[in-house]
């Protein structure tokens, strides 16, 4: 009994020594080495946020900034709920796009998304009317996931005006294959099926690696708690950067000519159609991309969206200056890149009146 009683003992003060250990290593995590934490659970166009969560996400390297992030009900990222039945006397407009419109790097407030919404009512906004600009930007996000987000999701918002940032991650990561032009050089969908077994440790993986840097740092570092790869039709569609990168220009040109190109020509007249049957207009952001160097490129694109009624911004992250926008080691925008943007779309949507009375 003696022997039980002091096994017992010994299990409890080893629980207390691991619990006291782990609540000591996440401390020295999140005030020394706070990790870049995400929270994405699955969707058929491959993950999405998880709805109504908080957290704190840091940068890695150096720590550069630390912001707390707030998802609402329906993923967005934003403290407002926002009904899918527009109010009277509103414009709204939904921005879509990878990290760089989620911009988790600076805190809400300071988003391009909220700037822009601030500016517009500022300015434009005459009494009982407002304007309400909605983050649809979410971590990794490639040109074809944000057209099955606006699709699937951002259409039941009735939005005036749709606005797609695009950079030089989104033709590489068209490889996942979440659609595809098919012989007749038609759009096919491959939405994602897996089982409830993969959606549960996804929705764990996302919960986690969005509130406990310490184990953060693990799974950043391993396959621990890894929801496996998609799979479509018997083909492997990729998971967030399971995709080996490129380098250097060239790689580059190649990704934003030939059948890459086709596929984004595609699904940028797709936005464009299905606007238009809600009666709203596209506004293409070309960030990143450096117009002296890839000048073909970025013309073959403003050809594109003149030829199809789709508004075109090239901005290169804002010129020879360029770096003052961003985080040295990071490399997304700062507070100051994120003003920038907001201007330059701002400008954008007065000088081709984008939000004029329907």
């Amino acid at each position: 009994m003696k022997e039980k009683k002091g096994l017992l003992t010994n299990l409890a003060v080893l629980a207390v020594t691991v619990i006291v250990f782990a609540v000591m290593l996440e401390l020295f995590f999140r005030a020394f080495y706070p990790q870049p934490t995400y929270a994405v659970e699955y969707a058929p166009w491959g993950w999405k946020h998880i709805s109504g969560v908080s957290f704190i996400h840091g940068s890695e390297r150096g720590r550069e900034f630390v912001t707390k992030i707030k998802y609402n009900s329906k993923g967005l990222r934003d403290y407002r709920e926002f009904p899918y039945e527009k109010p009277k006397n509103t414009y709204r407009i939904e921005v879509y796009g990878d990290s760089y419109a989620e911009g988790v790097e600076v805190p809400y407030e300071k988003n391009l998304c909220k700037l822009l919404e601030d500016k517009l009512n500022a300015n434009l906004s005459i009494p009982g009317t407002k304007y309400e600009v909605m983050n649809f930007g979410v971590y990794a996000y490639d040109t074809a996931q944000e057209y099955l987000y606006f699709k699937y999701e951002g259409v039941k918002y009735s939005p005036d005006l749709v606005i797609v940032l695009y950079t030089t991650d989104d033709p590489q990561n068209l490889q996942r294959g979440f659609m595809a032009l098919g012989t007749d050089d038609m759009l096919k969908e491959n939405l994602a099926t897996v089982s409830d077994k993969q959606k549960f440790i996804r929705l764990v993986r996302g919960y986690v690696k969005s509130h406990f840097h310490f184990l953060t740092f693990l799974i950043n570092r391993s396959n621990f708690m890894s929801p496996g790869a998609f799979v479509k039709d018997g083909k492997k569609i990729a998971l967030v950067h399971d995709l080996p990168y490129r380098s250097g220009d060239e790689d580059l040109d190649s990704m934003l000519s030939g059948a890459n190109w086709s596929l984004t020509s595609a699904i940028f007249k797709a936005f464009k159609v299905t606007a238009d049957s809600i009666g709203s207009k596209v506004l293409i952001v070309s960030s990143h991309i450096d117009p002296a160097k890839f000048g073909k490129r970025i013309e073959d694109r403003q050809k594109l969206c003149d030829e199809n009624g789709i508004s075109f911004l090239v901005s290169y992250d804002f010129g020879p200056d360029r770096m003052k926008y961003h985080y040295p080691i990071d490399g997304h925008w700062n507070a100051g890149g994120h003003v920038r943007m907001a201007d330059l779309i701002y400008d954008k949507i007065i000088n081709d009146k984008l939000l004029q009375e329907r």
